[in-house]
């Protein structure tokens, strides 16, 4: 086995943390809910304008989510041949090509998600990736030097969550699709493990105080902007694509029965269980949680924000079928209150101060070690 190995894509746990600001996003925040959204939020499935079935999150910005900050300064991308075998070398064991070059693709990925759009691998992008694969090296082989062992439990769950998550076909692929053996995969779970709990014991987090939210909030208005929303519940007739005037008869004729069970008092949420052709929403009695303005197609969206608390609409038609909507709650846009958010900011504020604790407690290992680079 080599000395360093690249973090292994299947592992949830990275150190990208250490590249939050050098890229002016985020890393931590993938699959995080927005500043809008609340915690009952779940995302929408709706009629999308993109022609599925789901609807997108709400796209707004999330309390303490960077804006577009300072990328690495532009310039022409870096091929992969002018790198050298070896691009660096910290107390006398070397980082392989390899290794650089798979860690600058998997941030590639993390950071046009965090951003909306590529970053070119400029010399300057590779040499912050392999910052932080020194990183990565220097707090390892610290832990290790201070008696830190893994959680053998834990990595041991880890990989039972694994191997439940993807299946022993998908874990096999995985492994084989990053070149990878077990043994190889326990290994890097046991130094994720090692490094986790020396960050535990060495970064000492203090809590972010009301005041400190309180100013971030003030500070950052714009992002704790809520659009209009709705909270709806739907029963779809689907009219298959290419239907025949009589198959759309007969889906209109289903919907107008099913609406008119709704008037005579019928349960909504047990006739969207029983008659409803989205799958998505029929066992949560069509339940689509908050949709906003510009997620659903144009005559659902319509007759949607028309509607008033409780109130159920006629039958709507849409490129996906028959609709009956009904209008659970409304919530008017505007600024989200300090109190709803409070608890998110404090957790933005206390992961960014971690961040910052960790880079310069890596900046004083460097300074005690031997690191040479080569790009």
């Amino acid at each position: 086995m080599r000395p360093y190995r690249h973090t292994s894509k299947l592992l949830s746990l990275s150190f990208a943390f250490l590249l939050a600001g050098l890229f002016g996003c985020s890393p931590a925040s993938e699959g995080e809910q927005t500043a809008a959204e609340t915690s009952d939020n779940a995302p929408a499935a709706a009629p999308a304008q993109g022609g599925t079935a789901t609807a997108p999150a709400v796209p707004q910005g999330q309390p303490g989510a960077a804006a577009p900050g300072q990328a690495p300064a532009a310039g022409p991308e870096m091929a992969p041949e002018k790198i050298p075998a070896v691009v660096a070398r910290v107390n006398g064991q070397e980082i392989k090509k390899e290794d650089l070059v798979t860690e600058a693709q998997r941030m590639q990925m993390q950071v046009s998600v965090g951003m909306g759009r590529r970053m070119p691998a400029t010399q300057d992008f590779y040499r912050k990736v392999l910052d932080n694969l020194i990183a990565q090296k220097l707090l390892l082989d610290d832990a290790k030097a201070k008696g830190i062992t893994a959680n053998e439990d834990e990595v041991k769950t880890q990989i039972t969550e694994l191997r439940s998550r993807l299946g022993e076909d998908g874990f096999k692929k995985a492994l084989d699709g990053e070149k990878m053996t077990e043994q190889d995969l326990l290994q890097e779970l046991r130094e994720n493990s090692i490094v986790k709990k020396y960050l535990q014991s060495t970064i000492k987090e203090a809590p972010v105080s009301d005041q400190a939210a309180k100013a971030f909030y003030d500070q950052n208005q714009q992002q704790m902007k809520r659009p209009e929303q709705a909270h709806l519940r739907h029963i779809l007739v689907r009219v298959p694509e290419g239907a025949t005037p009589e198959q759309k008869q007969q889906a209109r004729a289903k919907a107008d029965g099913v609406l008119a069970r709704v008037k005579a008092g019928e349960d909504f949420a047990k006739l969207a269980q029983e008659n409803s052709d989205d799958p998505s929403s029929k066992e949560r009695g069509g339940d689509l949680s908050w949709v906003t303005p510009g997620q659903t197609v144009e005559s659902f969206e319509k007759a949607a924000f028309a509607l008033k608390p409780n109130e159920v609409s006629p039958v709507v038609e849409s490129r996906f079928g028959y609709h009956i909507i009904q209008l659970l709650e409304h919530r008017p846009a505007g600024v989200l209150p300090f109190e709803q958010v409070k608890d998110r900011i404090g957790a933005v504020l206390k992961d960014k101060q971690t961040s910052e604790a960790v880079r310069a407690h890596v900046q004083t290992l460097r300074t005690k070690a031997k690191v040479e680079t080569f790009i």
